[in-house]
């Protein structure tokens, strides 16, 4: 469903955070919350179109291409315990009240790999070199 991203002529937010799209559908512009049921189903379909099959739920299917693979981060998170679901609405709240804290350990993250990015050494450079010496430099603070 990326591909369905670059279609947007703009992503931005409001000053309270709220993530919108800015694109042309049907030959005319839109803006539509990024959260909102459909976005989703326009981003879907344009999924649809430009691959012939329903998107599979999987950002890591649709990551097939070898360049796009190679700029992309993978995450293996572990499924969601019954005990553990909430509903999204609480989920939100849980998470606006840890946000400074997310913010506060990122921030030790980005101060200390500046302190320490010249001085970071990689057996080998992969592709993306200055983001892999960036990120091993942040690393040990987080």
């Amino acid at each position: 469903m990326l591909e369905g991203m670059t279609l947007c002529e703009e992503v931005f937010h409001t000053a309270s955070g709220i993530a919108f799209a800015d694109f042309v559908t049907d030959g005319h512009r839109e803006t539509w919350p990024i959260r909102s049921k459909r976005f989703r189903t326009w981003l879907r379909r344009c999924y649809y179109q430009a691959n012939g099959t329903a998107p599979s739920g999987s950002v890591e299917d649709v990551i097939s291409r070898p360049d796009l693979a190679d700029r992309a981060i993978f995450l293996t998170l572990a499924p969601i315990g019954e005990v553990q679901r909430r509903p999204e609405a609480k989920l939100w709240r849980e998470f606006e009240i840890v946000r400074p804290r997310i913010l506060g350990v990122l921030l030790d993250a980005v101060s200390y790999g500046l302190r320490t990015v010249g001085h970071v050494q990689l057996d080998a450079l992969p592709r993306m070199a200055d983001f892999a010496l960036w990120i091993t430099a942040c690393e040990p603070a987080l």
